[in-house]
């Protein structure tokens, strides 16, 4: 498990916009197709393929991280939650296709993994969603997990924070999450709590890496 460099922290995100953005499939307005949407085979070998790259993130501070591919069924179920897997569509708000990839994010992820990817494209859009998924990974895995990565269930609690921090993130931004800790002055026991202002969002993607409703989608 990669293992963030001593005082390679990353800083933290740009101020988060006024309100969270909104996926389509959850939002009162009518979004927009300014393109066709590609098959959803096409999509799922995108996204299995951007889960499955190991990158090279170049922190603020100086240096970089090499992050694990991420698991391919929370990008499945990012993707489903954000689009239903419509590579074409465009929100209200101004998420972009597949992943929901808001515009600011699209000079932001290229400059932070060194690439030229096109959020309009099938094959950039999933780059860049997978790549603030990666930054997210970092972010929470440098500043409050001591540089572990793991998403995988505690297993003496079960519990995943460091997941539900990066699903929470990525639809609230990562301004709006926090992990804060607070030791026990008795026992020295270093207690950890979320701040999530969108649980129903993780639930939902939660539910969704287990259930893979992609699967038996027609």
């Amino acid at each position: 498990m990669p293992t963030a460099k001593p005082g390679a922290v990353a800083l933290p995100p740009p101020p988060a916009p006024p309100a969270p953005h909104v996926p389509p499939l959850q939002s009162g307005c009518q979004p927009s197709k300014p393109q066709p949407d590609e098959p959803k085979e096409a999509v799922a070998a995108a996204l299995t393929t951007a889960a499955g790259q190991p990158r090279v993130l170049s922190l603020s501070a100086g240096g970089t991280d090499k992050l694990p591919p991420l698991p391919v069924n929370l990008v499945k179920a990012i993707a489903w939650q954000e689009s239903g897997w419509q590579s074409g569509i465009l929100a209200c708000d101004g998420g972009i296709g597949t992943m929901q990839v808001m515009p600011n994010t699209v000079s932001w992820m290229n400059g932070k993994f060194g690439t030229t990817s096109d959020a309009r494209t099938l094959t950039g859009n999933v780059q860049l969603g997978t790549q603030l998924l990666d930054w997210l990974v970092a972010y929470y895995g440098d500043s409050s997990f001591g540089g572990k990565y793991d998403l995988s269930p505690d297993p003496a609690t079960g519990k995943t924070p460091l997941l539900d921090l990066v699903i929470s993130a990525y639809n609230a931004g990562a301004g709006n999450v926090h992990y804060n800790t607070v030791t026990d002055p008795t026992t020295g026991e270093v207690v950890g709590s979320l701040v999530i202002p969108n649980p129903q969002y993780v639930a939902n993607v939660k539910a969704l890496m287990s259930s893979q409703p992609w699967n038996k989608a027609g």
